[in-house]
């Protein structure tokens, strides 16, 4: 993979089972090809684990915004830290006020996240909170009563 030992011990690579390397390898590949660029140097390139590469690309790369989140086992990589999202961080991409900063702006308080696994389940098949409330909006704008 070509990187030194500080950035080999604090990523994911030594963890991901033989498929999901090659997956990573096919995306770079792809990548390089498509964008004459090494991947490992866009900090806001994602890649998804949990497709196969020979059907679909899911990646940031195309669009520039995460992909939809799911609820399968598929991990969302970092590719220039090839650190895997937490759960956390899906919610907090989702809009969620999960750090305190965030709260503050969304005048609320920062909603816990102590437990992986039901964060991880929150932010599997779901929309940013901004998309939820305009489409809540919409539909109480459209009501009439009688």
């Amino acid at each position: 993979m070509g990187f030194n030992s500080a950035q080999e011990r604090n990523n994911i690579w030594y963890i991901l089972n033989s498929w999901e390397k090659q997956v990573v390898r096919h995306m770079d590949a792809e990548f390089m090809l498509r964008h004459r660029e090494r991947p490992d140097a866009f900090p806001d390139l994602f890649y998804f684990m949990g497709d196969r590469v020979e059907w679909a690309l899911t990646w940031t790369a195309s669009s520039g915004v995460l992909p939809c989140f799911r609820k399968n086992g598929g991990k969302y990589i970092q590719r220039s830290s090839m650190k895997a999202m937490t759960p956390q961080e899906k919610l907090a991409a989702l809009g969620w006020p999960v750090t305190t900063g965030t709260a503050k702006e969304m005048g609320v308080t920062p909603m816990p996240t102590l437990d992986a696994r039901r964060s991880a389940h929150m932010a599997g098949n779901s929309m940013h909170v901004t998309v939820a409330s305009i489409v809540l909006l919409v539909g109480l704008c459209c009501h009439t009563t009688k």
